[in-house]
């Protein structure tokens, strides 16, 4: 299960070194937003170097490379042959997509995964058909160019982010696909707004979340961690209800005197599972 990612600068080898004690379930190294112009090439070396000590110290590793022609195409050519298994596509759009699978089959990326960052206009009306591309295996969302993209000022609120976020969680759900990665918290000292943000985007459906720092890690690893608690009432519940269905019953009320029935129970088998 992948609750965390963190954004890991891709010229700074101080912090490459350091990240896989930050408790990351995955570090995605970057040569896009977190590298300036200037030290694109310098950041490609770099994570290339580091690259196998990572992993071989055991950390689980993706690069977000960069969404422009010319510099993706630098990218993929000095990860050719460092073994990584999955990357992010910033701007994602259908077209974004198909261009990159391309890319990555000149330079010898047969079996690269895909994680699609929606970040424009464009990527947000065709979510579900990026969602379904066979070298998908992920979505994610990018607020702060997404609402650029859009022409709005949400400014993080929830409600009005809702109708935008759960766009995603519809298409990652009719792909087949885990929940859908949260956006970035930027307010970095504000760990309880992050708690509270998270939550809310695991409420509705968001199985992880991105960090921009490693303060943020635990506070995302704990929220979307089912609690002793939640596995024991899903057990139960799933116990009871089998039990039902031995005796012939297709629905039973809680302690609670709910009813609950085989839709409910869905919940609880994926969550123990």
């Amino acid at each position: 299960m992948i609750r965390s990612f963190l954004y890991v600068p891709g010229d700074r080898p101080s912090m490459l070194a350091k990240a896989p004690t930050r408790g990351a379930d995955m570090l995605i190294l970057d040569l896009e937003d977190a590298v300036a112009p200037s030290a694109k090439v310098s950041a490609r070396l770099t994570i290339q170097e580091a690259i196998p000590e990572l992993e071989a110290g055991g950390a689980r590793l993706c690069v977000r490379v960069n969404s422009e022609q010319d510099d993706q195409e630098a990218d993929l050519a000095a990860l050719s042959g460092a073994g990584i298994q999955t990357l992010v596509i910033p701007k994602a759009t259908s077209q974004a997509i198909e261009n990159v699978t391309e890319r990555c089959k000149r330079m010898g990326f047969l079996s690269v995964e895909l994680v699609a960052l929606i970040e424009s206009a464009q990527g947000l009306w065709e979510v579900l058909s990026i969602a379904r591309h066979p070298r998908v295996t992920g979505l994610a969302i990018g607020e702060e160019d997404l609402a650029a993209d859009l022409g709005v000022d949400y400014q993080g609120d929830p409600v009005l982010w809702h109708p935008v976020r759960s766009r995603l969680v519809w298409a990652a759900a009719a792909a087949e696909l885990p929940g859908p990665n949260g956006p970035v918290w930027t307010a970095i000292r504000d760990l309880d707004g992050l708690r509270k943000s998270t939550l809310h985007l695991k409420r509705c459906g968001f199985s992880s979340r991105s960090a921009i720092h490693p303060a943020q890690v635990p506070v995302i690893n704990e929220v979307f961690t089912p609690s002793q608690e939640e596995l024991e009432t899903a057990r139960l519940l799933v116990d009871t209800y089998d039990q039902a269905l031995a005796e012939g019953r297709g629905a039973i009320l809680d302690d609670q005197g709910k009813m609950v029935d085989e839709a409910v129970v869905r919940r609880a088998r994926i969550l123990i599972n």
